[in-house]
Parts: C-alpha cells; structure tokens; sequence
C-alpha cells in the first residue's frame, strides 16, 4: 500500500496504524463470520427448486476448482436442502470465470428486511468508519478552496457509477477538495449510452 508522501511522517504512521487497526476491511479474501447470523424469512412456505442449466464440458473443471476453493475456505458447505438455485458463470474482465449463483427466484419470495446489520462488538465499526470518514475529508487529504486559485476537475465513469473529483494545485500536489460519486442505473445507460462505453 502507498502512502502518500507529501505526509508528514508523523501523519503517514497514524495512517498506517488505522490502516492497521481496520485492516480486514481492506481484504479481498472473502471470510465467514461466526459473531453473526442472518435470518431470511419468505413469503411462501413452497421451497424454490430450479433445475440446473447444463454446464459445458470445458467449463466443468472451472466450477470444479471453485466450489472446491470456496469448501476449503468454508464460505460453503455440502447440505441437503429442498431449496435449488441456478449456478452461473460470470466472466470477468481478465477472461477469467466466477462461479455465482443466480438467487432471482429466492428473492422473489424473500421478505424484505430495511434495516442495515448490527455490529456484534457494539460500534466499534461504526467507529472505525466514523474516524477514517474524518481522516479523509480533512486536511492533508481533503482541503479547503484557495479562492484565488484554478480548479481541476477530474471524471471517471463505468456502467456501474460515475465519479468526479475537484481538485486545486498546491505546489507540485494536486489536493482533494470535493469529491462525488452516483451510482448508475439502467435509464442512465439506456438514454446516454455513449458515456458508457
């Protein structure tokens, strides 16, 4: 992970000790939790049973190495359940292959549950969220306008958000004053489709 250098060192090492108190909030090896379990409650007591697409020949052994990985790591579990979902590959961008597993029907008769998961060790995320929400929309990350100075604007969009991020030189640093985001939905893409491209 790089730092930024225009930090003073005192300022890199409390970013590196937040960094190190939150660090499995950074990982992108998927993990179960034991602290908590979700419920999920339908609307129909007639268990979802779909019967699986045929998966190609070549394709078995992609599906084979994956759900072999996700048992090893115990994000999954052999058991018998009269519920069936269909299993999908998704390709990525580096040609590579995802096993996913397409809940649309589950879902269907899923009810609805608004609020947002509870902490099982209190606030202690909450907290950490808070403080790194601090970190980076204050100075030295996050600074406020020089009036007198030009502004940069810099955008970025995919089929999934569109980003902006305005910026002022200071220096040979180019500094963060506001930064905004949105999602995008299937209108955006059907009526400007050529921002996403």
């Amino acid at each position: 992970m790089t730092i930024n250098q225009a930090l003073t060192v005192e300022q890199q090492e409390q970013v590196k000790k937040l960094l190190m108190e939150v660090k499995e909030i950074f990982s992108d090896v998927p993990k179960v939790t034991h602290l908590i379990e979700h419920k999920v409650e339908l609307t129909e007591k007639e268990p979802v049973k779909q019967k699986p697409y045929p998966t190609p020949y070549k394709m078995q052994e992609v599906v084979d190495k994956e759900i072999d990985e996700m048992l090893k790591m115990g994000i999954i579990e052999h058991i018998e359940a009269p519920y069936a979902s269909l299993l999908v590959l998704v390709k990525k961008s580096d040609g590579t292959y995802k096993v996913c597993v397409n809940f649309k029907e589950l879902n269907k008769i899923t009810v609805f549950d608004p609020e947002p998961m509870m902490s099982p060790d209190g606030d202690s995320q909450e907290e950490a969220f808070t403080e790194i929400k601090h970190l980076l929309s204050n100075e030295p990350i996050l600074k406020l306008p020089d009036l007198e100075r030009e502004y940069i604007l810099q955008i970025d969009a995919s089929n999934l958000s569109l980003g902006a991020c305005l910026l002022q030189q200071h220096g040979s640093i180019d500094r963060s004053i506001q930064i905004q985001g949105a999602s995008v939905c299937s209108i955006d893409r059907l009526f400007h489709p050529s921002i996403f491209v």
